[in-house]
């Protein structure tokens, strides 16, 4: 099974503030596989098949307070992991 892994990237600031949350660099990850996608984002994690996935897409630019952190959507159903 192949895998394939993407960072989270963090603007200075934002690094910081994620840190009280267990968010680093270290710990903020997708991994994509032949079937699925896993999302580590600090102590949360989440793993769906691929097959829930209809797509993703880079957003922004947003203030902080609205776009930092994990949210879910009641609208789409989607799933947010933001960190700037």
């Amino acid at each position: 099974m192949s895998s394939q892994r993407f960072h989270f990237e963090f603007l200075p600031a934002a690094k910081t503030l994620m840190r009280v949350w267990g968010v680093t660099p270290a710990s903020a990850y997708v991994d994509v596989t032949d079937t699925e996608l896993r999302v580590r984002f600090g102590f949360l994690s989440m793993t769906t098949p691929l097959r829930n996935v209809s797509g993703a897409k880079e957003t922004g630019p947003y203030k902080a307070y609205r776009a930092l952190g994990p949210r879910l959507s009641v609208k789409d159903k989607g799933a947010t992991f933001g960190t700037s």
